[in-house]
């Protein structure tokens, strides 16, 4: 068992500098994000070391790795304003040329077609899944789940918002007393590679709005990484009983 980790000791001193800058800028971004689970790496910090092993990376990598190693670990990421200067620090490393020979990176690098085309809302799908634990509550309530099935052909729908009104006029149109919501998260690390999510949310009744067993109207827009909106997608749904059973 001592000559086992012997050896391991020898691969990890014999690894090329490309391969420890790789592991080392993965471990400080590992390390912030655990800190920050608000902290996004730049598109290329996850395309390069993420996507591909460190073991492929090209050497002229190795002092945009460097750079981005010594930013994240540079701040105290359990912070906000800790993480918020880690990130824009790892924004400013700098990416060498693309060379197809000695820096071979264009296919890491963004899509010039990325980003100029809206999602698109395809189709949204209430279910019903009874009584379920809230852990926002911290107890047992009727829920439902609305699930939007987006579609976005250049393919950035990576990272996104979703506004939602709920209005109980049903009249197709969001009148003056629908109540607003949004909800934004990651489907994906890499760049330009979502063309199509169903984006969910799930609802949990407590008495007040929304009220139990009643129809409403829900809208949804949805944006996608680049800042492009959908069009507006309405569909009716109605809320679960006080006991979490579907509407009949």
């Amino acid at each position: 068992m001592i000559f086992w980790f012997i050896v391991q000791g020898c691969n990890v001193l014999i690894k090329t500098p490309s391969e420890k800058s790789c592991e080392d800028a993965a471990a400080a971004f590992s390390t912030c994000a655990q800190l920050s689970d608000q902290l996004e790496a730049p598109y290329t910090y996850n395309e390069l070391s993420a996507a591909v092993a460190c073991e492929s990376q090209p050497d002229c990598l190795q002092p945009y790795l460097r750079c981005v190693a010594e930013s994240f670990s540079s701040y105290d990421c359990a912070t906000e304003d800790g993480a918020s200067a880690a990130i824009a620090a790892a924004k400013l490393c700098e990416l060498p040329t693309h060379d197809p020979i000695s820096c071979p990176i264009s296919q890491y690098l963004p899509d010039e077609d990325c980003g100029g085309v809206a999602p698109t809302i395809q189709e949204i799908t209430c279910s019903y899944n009874g009584i379920q634990y809230s852990p926002n509550d911290n107890a047992d309530l009727p829920a439902m789940n609305i699930s939007v099935r987006v579609t976005d052909p250049d393919g950035d729908l990576t990272a996104y918002h979703m506004e939602l009104h709920i209005d109980d006029e049903l009249d197709g149109m969001i009148g003056e007393t629908a109540r607003d919501y949004s909800f934004e998260g990651l489907t994906s690390t890499g760049l330009c590679d979502t063309d199509e999510s169903n984006l969910g949310i799930d609802i949990y009744l407590k008495g007040g709005f929304p009220y139990y067993s009643t129809a409403y109207e829900w809208f949804f827009v949805v944006e996608d990484a680049a800042g492009l909106s959908s069009t507006s997608f309405m569909t009716v749904c109605t809320t679960p009983d006080e006991a979490g059973n579907p509407p009949p």
